[in-house]
């Protein structure tokens, strides 16, 4: 039974994210910008920056599907343009996404092969500096067409006020946003796509997202609401908000060599850091692991074995460190799945 809720939750993520269109993947793309009126100037974007999501997706008549996003900044040219790595708590292949330094970005990179560019750039949200009043439409097409899921969308809004609102993350001055979007998928799917967002006067990233989506399959008409919202945010030159242990929630795949050589194909890491899964010797048998991993990404875990894995999650897509057993030794690696 507990297999079955995974596939399902898993099915219903992945319809979600093809509900929202390019939204999860782009719905940062405004980080770093800010601003507007008599704001200062914001701070600059930092490798290393990352903002964790719950999202929650509802189609019409159906139960809710929870999982949590993280997008991670991985690097920043001189220019501003930036790429960003996106992980999830669910077993939804990780994506890269490159934004050029106006923040209305575009997409080259999914599940590490389909390089997918939106021209011109697809803009969900209005281009920095902000102000109350300030509207955009701009559409867009792919090439090659029709990845990413989507062959053209159209994206239009409004800021409509300047407010203060209060997430699991924290307390945030923002700008609301109103948007519409229409986005044709395939040769007979497209959408309608309604949104009000807030995003950081600081730094412009999304703190809330509510949308309501209909979708239309030839002739078939079905509808969803979902939401987006900030739970966790840090970086290296900026203090950390909300449960930033998060960030490393979802199944991680680790590699150890030395002594002995094997692989542990799903460690689990909960919302709160606790860490279980099994690992295979090269050639030999399986051993379990257990433990934590801390708010700064220090990992420690016992193996049944009697051994023990320690290091550090540099990133919340990325670690390494070393591992000792039975009076052997070696090193590891691990990526977010």
């Amino acid at each position: 039974m507990k297999i079955e809720n995974r596939k399902a939750r898993l099915a219903r993520a992945r319809v979600s994210l093809r509900a929202l269109a390019i939204v999860p993947a782009l719905g940062l793309i405004s980080c770093g910008g800010g601003g507007g009126g008599d704001d200062a100037p914001p701070p600059a974007l930092m490798a290393g920056d990352y903002y964790v999501y719950d999202y929650s997706f509802t189609p019409a008549g159906s139960s809710t599907s929870s999982y949590r996003n993280i997008t991670t900044i991985s690097s920043v040219a001189p220019d501003g343009t930036n790429l960003r790595v996106g992980t999830s708590s669910l077993a939804i292949a990780s994506y890269t996404a490159y934004l050029n330094s106006a923040q209305v970005g575009y997409m080259t990179s999914v599940n590490g092969s389909i390089n997918c560019q939106f021209s011109p750039p697809a803009q969900v949200a209005p281009p920095s500096p902000r102000s109350v009043g300030q509207s955009w439409s701009v559409t867009s097409t792919t090439s090659p067409s029709g990845c990413n899921g989507v062959i053209q969308t159209t994206q239009s809004g409004q800021v409509v006020a300047r407010e203060a609102i209060t997430v699991p993350a924290g307390t945030f001055e923002t700008y609301r946003v109103t948007r519409q979007a229409s986005n044709t998928l395939s040769a007979t799917t497209s959408n309608q796509q309604t949104s009000t967002c807030w995003y950081a006067v600081d730094r412009g990233y999304v703190v809330r997202c509510d949308f309501n989506t209909t979708t239309t399959t030839s002739g078939s008409i079905t509808t969803s609401t979902s939401t987006q919202v900030l739970s966790a945010i840090g970086g290296p030159v900026r203090a950390s908000q909300g449960s930033t242990v998060s960030r490393f929630q979802g199944a991680w795949r680790v590699g150890f060599n030395g002594g002995v050589s094997g692989n542990c194909p799903s460690l689990l890491i909960s919302s709160s850091g606790n860490v279980s899964g099994t690992c295979n010797v090269t050639g030999g048998a399986s051993f379990t692991v257990a433990g934590t991993v801390t708010p700064s990404g220090s990992v420690s875990l016992s193996l049944s074995t009697g051994g023990s894995l320690t290091g550090s999650l540099s990133t919340p897509y990325a670690g390494s460190g070393t591992w000792v057993d039975s009076g052997t030794s070696g090193s590891w690696t691990a990526s977010h799945q």
